[in-house]
């Protein structure tokens, strides 16, 4: 098996650029946002990403569709804790409504098994040295 790394710092340095390009599949919304933050406890830096689509089918980049009901679907995986203020989780997939903004969240890291918690790495610690 072989391991590939990343230079941790180049990386969030780039990403975190405003002219950083987007990929292909974002190429046509309308307005793009990120902005990193620190949390509350100044412990974890987070990111928020923010999208305005154009057409519904923008939104397939994401795995979200229209369900039978005329509702955007997507499923929810339970690794990836996603969560959601304005969507309404079902059975096995997340639901919201088409006439309304809506936002969800995803935390895959939130539950890991100990045997990988050794390999979790705070990138706090780069970004004060990005920021600085």
């Amino acid at each position: 098996m072989r391991f590939f790394y990343i230079n941790l710092q180049t990386e969030l340095k780039a990403i975190s650029q405003p002219k950083q390009q987007w990929k292909r599949a974002f190429k046509d919304y309308s307005k793009k946002e990120k902005c990193f933050y620190v949390s509350d406890d100044t412990n974890t830096l987070n990111s928020k990403i923010s999208l305005t689509y154009i057409t519904k089918t923008d939104l397939k980049a994401f795995g979200i569709d229209l369900n039978s009901h005329g509702r955007f679907s997507m499923i929810d995986i339970p690794k990836l804790n996603i969560n959601s203020t304005d969507g309404h989780l079902g059975e096995r997939y997340w639901n919201f409504d088409t006439d309304k903004p809506f936002t969800f969240t995803i935390e895959p890291l939130a539950d890991i098994p100990e045997a990988y918690k050794v390999y979790k790495k705070s990138l706090l610690p780069y970004w004060k040295t990005i920021k600085q």
